[in-house]
């Protein structure tokens, strides 16, 4: 099998390991230049350099453009391979693999189409997420499925944890599907014939702002879905700004106006959060930083002692 692979980061890395153990020819790789987003250099590893290690040709891109495109149908593929790519495919790109054009998506589709599936499922507070293999059609994640595989949620799971879980399987599923072209018994399945989906949106560093008029289980979710390496959660106190890195539910019943500091230690402070006065409002938050100057750099941030930044009980968090 013959394969072109348009790739980033870990996720392509993972790939190309799986092709070369499959034994399958990878005549091109594309993948996107690092770009000034510090997550391109912080906590992702580099396609480019992987494909330079095992001598397989590899040129970078934003996007593709007519005269690769025209390369690529030169050189006959079977399969192209789309693994964490940004952008779009073309109708004409699609069109000349032999067996089509394939993407990797961690969700289980339809569900979190989009941006950022991952985040949004801890965000929502979903049980379950997976990874979804389809082709490609000329929308964004919605051409027929060929397999896909669920991963559970726990409640104390973060997006850190859940991502690492779609890798872990990514191997079994990806060589599935390539044994399954291989045998010719792929069996896709249309989208359309399957429950409404959904599209999700980029997300950027100012949608973590905690807003404690939001029921606690809503914030708790936000914090978890946008722990580390990801911009953190975050509330501004005097003028400056805290990420959130760790919290829990309070188990001792509080309840008082959102925002506003109940109790508080060395190591924790609890903070309630909703309008609802009729039940347990408390959040404990376990672990803050004070935000470098430039709020979302990837600077070193300096943890606190929540005790010493926040001397007084009954203050409001904004």
């Amino acid at each position: 099998m013959k394969v072109i692979v348009l790739a980033n980061q870990d996720w392509g890395i993972t790939a190309i390991e799986i092709f070369r153990k499959l034994d399958i020819e990878i005549l091109k790789v594309f993948t996107h230049p690092v770009t000034m987003d510090p997550n391109d250099t912080v906590w992702y590893n580099s396609v480019k350099k992987k494909c330079e290690e095992y001598k397989i040709s590899v040129s970078e891109r934003t996007t593709l453009q007519n005269e690769d495109i025209e390369r690529i149908e030169e050189m006959k593929p079977d399969v192209l391979f789309s693994i964490n790519w940004r952008r779009l495919i073309s109708k004409k790109l699609i069109n000349i693999p032999k067996h089509g054009c394939i993407n990797i998506h961690p969700s289980l589709l339809p569900k979190y189409r989009g941006i950022s599936p991952l985040n949004w499922a801890v965000l929502n507070g979903e049980k379950e997420t997976g990874v979804t293999v389809h082709y490609i059609d000329e929308s964004a994640d919605t051409g027929d499925i060929i397999i896909q595989k669920k991963i559970p949620i726990l409640f104390e799971d973060t997006t850190a944890d859940i991502y690492q879980k779609a890798l872990n399987i990514y191997p079994e599923l990806l060589t599935e599907t390539i044994e399954m072209i291989r045998n010719g018994c792929v069996k896709p399945i249309n989208q359309k014939t399957l429950e409404a989906g959904f599209f999700v949106s980029k997300r950027f560093p100012n949608d973590g702002k905690i807003f404690w008029n939001f029921d606690r289980l809503k914030i708790y979710n936000l914090i978890r879905g946008l722990c580390d390496p990801y911009p953190n959660a975050f509330f501004i106190y005097n003028g400056e700004t805290f990420h959130v890195k760790e919290a829990k539910l309070s188990e001792i019943d509080f309840r008082g106006p959102p925002g506003r500091v109940c109790a508080i230690n060395d190591k924790e402070m609890v903070v309630t959060c909703g309008t609802d006065h009729s039940r347990n409002q408390g959040l404990t938050i376990t672990k803050i930083v004070l935000a470098p100057q430039h709020t979302f750099s990837f600077l070193p941030e300096n943890e606190i002692n929540i005790k010493e930044k926040f001397t007084k009980l009954w203050i409001n968090l904004q």
